[in-house]
């Protein structure tokens, strides 16, 4: 009987110090890596020089105004592709119905919405 308690003994330490172990390093790391943002800004409050305020775009320096106008360009070239997407889809739209004006033959579906339609409408 003492055997097995002293097995059950050092299974119990052994267990427990795996445990306190794999918790100590999760806790750790936990800790590690909640350090790492105070880094992001090294020095205090650095001001903005003229070429700070300048992005940096396709390895030339463009101006706040010079981007102002790409941006309106880019918004122009996106409306325009949004009209295109409209009228192609009124485009399918338009043709879908004469399709089904061509094909007078119905569906199994819908002959089913028919149906549904038919007896669920109050008369």
């Amino acid at each position: 009987m003492t055997k097995v308690f002293s097995v059950l003994r050092s299974t119990f330490r052994k267990s427990t110090l795996l445990l306190a172990s794999a918790l100590l390093t999760s806790l750790l790391g936990m800790l590690l890596a909640s350090g790492q943002p105070s880094y992001a800004s090294t020095a205090p409050a650095q001001k903005l020089s003229p070429e700070a305020t300048q992005i940096r775009r396709d390895g030339r320096l463009q101006t706040p105004s010079q981007t102002a106008l790409d941006r309106e360009r880019s918004y122009e070239e996106t409306a325009q592709a949004a009209e295109s997407l409209k009228s192609q889809e009124q485009t399918y739209e338009q043709d879908l119905k004469n399709y089904k004006e061509s094909q007078p033959d119905k569906g199994l579906v819908e002959g089913v919405k028919d149906v549904i339609e038919k007896v669920t409408s109050p008369q």
